[in-house]
């Protein structure tokens, strides 16, 4: 399967992404894009952004 360049993109700063989810929930791991892996809703997450990191 090839994907466009679209679903080939990276993460964005800001967003947030489930990288593991439930059989039936979108994520990187289950093989989603970044973007059907995107949260939408709010949602319990815990923020791993290392210090110092995003824009200046």
């Amino acid at each position: 399967m090839q994907l466009s360049t679209k679903e080939r993109r990276q993460p964005e700063y800001g967003k947030q992404y489930r990288l593991m989810g439930g059989k039936n929930e979108p994520s990187i791991r289950n093989g989603n894009t970044w973007a059907e892996s995107e949260v939408k809703k709010e949602s319990h997450f815990i923020d791993v952004t290392p210090a110092g990191y995003g824009p200046a």
